[in-house]
């Protein structure tokens, strides 16, 4: 876990560099995204390929074999997980647009400004998360049980923590937040800066079972998990972002992932009964 630790931590400092200097000098967005190509190759090339040889015992790490009915499986395998990632991001971005729409730019600003801050946080949980996935996946495909809902529990006691953490400092100190990092109008803003680090506390938790859902490789399950998500932030922000604007969506994304929390959480429990991998 502490490789993989150390191979996200190197993967975001470079990125943010690489992003920061493209905007910086060239200021085309196009070249920052090739600017993490760059430093993703890179990083796996010199620092992933090389630990895992060295813990796997390999001589020969870049050595190719292709095998192509492997390599369909494997895709296969993998599919519900790319869409699953497409509806993550859609669904991150569903009440900005419902916003824009209804709220216009201005609004879209500032709520994004405000839903910023919270990056840092989630930043942590996905370290968390995918450093303990490895062990959590022999935990389960070795059928210890108890091992993998007592890793599992732990790690949604640190999201938890580090959620309530957030609540608790904007709900002490939101509005001189917003007017340290910001400008006072988004200080009139706090009742939905506090929501969002509400949404944002749910979600933690909720990333964590999802996790735990690719550890017991119940990958397709997750797709019904995350149209569902989807489907209740748009119902939700097309019912509360015209009536109550910037609060409105950010209660519209606390509705959603505590939707998320709750059916990740009932896929575990049955895949635990379950004891099979799926």
């Amino acid at each position: 876990m502490v490789l993989i630790a150390g191979s996200l931590m190197l993967k975001g400092v470079l990125s943010l560099g690489a992003v920061a200097l493209a905007m910086y000098f060239i200021r085309d967005l196009r070249v920052g995204a090739c600017g993490l190509v760059f430093v993703w190759a890179l990083i796996l090339l010199s620092y992933d390929v090389r630990w895992a040889a060295n813990v796997s015992g390999l001589a020969r790490p870049l050595r190719l074999h292709w095998r192509p009915r492997t390599l369909g499986a494997l895709a296969w395998l993998a599919l519900p997980a790319g869409v699953v990632m497409a509806l993550v991001s859609f669904n991150i971005n569903v009440p900005r647009y419902f916003i824009e729409y209804h709220l216009g730019t201005g609004q879209l600003g500032i709520f994004a400004a405000m839903a910023y801050p919270m990056v840092a946080g989630g930043t942590v949980i996905g370290a968390l998360g995918q450093s303990a996935t490895p062990r959590l996946s022999q935990y389960y495909a070795s059928g210890e049980r108890r091992a993998f809902l007592s890793l599992l529990l732990k790690l949604v006691g640190l999201a938890s923590a580090v959620g309530l953490a957030a609540v608790l400092v904007i709900a002490l100190a939101g509005r001189p937040i917003l007017l340290l990092l910001y400008r006072p109008e988004y200080a009139e803003h706090v009742t939905a800066f506090l929501l969002l680090a509400i949404a944002t506390a749910l979600g933690y938790v909720a990333s964590i079972l999802g996790y735990g859902m690719t550890a017991a490789r119940y990958f397709r399950a997750q797709l019904p998990v995350f149209m569902l998500t989807t489907a209740v932030t748009a119902a939700a922000c097309a019912l509360l972002v015209p009536r109550q604007q910037l609060p409105g969506a950010a209660l519209a994304m606390s509705l959603a992932t505590l939707c998320q929390g709750e059916v990740s959480a009932a896929v575990i429990v049955h895949a635990l009964k379950n004891g099979r991998i799926k």
